[in-house]
């Protein structure tokens, strides 16, 4: 029975933490997803939230929700800002969407100060430098 049980493997759809100006002209860290497949992903369903270690006492965020309805092939949308005072956490987005009936699932975690312009690349699909994981 198990083993009639389809475990999709999700692909092509990335997270990327891009330092860009906001509306206000101040540097912040936006996270953005990242559709590199060929084909239209929709329903998409985002859960973020940070933890880690302040002064040794354990923290923990509140875990958001964002829902996007559909992103187009090769195309991107922004997630959230990231506080610079959550840089120092573990930043985790679990991420659920679906290709036409097909649900799948990916998990990605920024870890602790690897947020930073020291490990910007290049992210083309964006245009600009940032954090890609993938």
């Amino acid at each position: 029975m198990l083993k009639d049980i389809e475990n999709p493997t999700s692909s092509n759809v990335c997270i990327a933490a891009v330092h860009e100006l906001n509306k206000e002209g101040e540097l912040v860290w936006n996270v953005y997803i990242i559709n590199k497949k060929e084909i239209t992903i929709e329903g998409i369903l985002v859960m973020s939230k940070g933890y880690g270690e302040i002064d040794g006492e354990s923290r923990q965020t509140s875990t958001l929700r964002h829902f996007i309805e559909k992103i187009e092939p090769g195309n991107f949308s922004k997630v959230e800002p990231l506080p610079d005072v959550l840089l120092d956490f573990f930043n985790e987005y679990f991420i659920t969407y679906y290709v036409g009936s097909v649900l799948f699932d990916k998990k990605f975690v920024f870890e602790p100060y690897s947020i930073n312009g020291k490990n910007s690349a290049f992210i083309e699909s964006i245009g600009q430098n940032g954090i890609l994981l993938s």
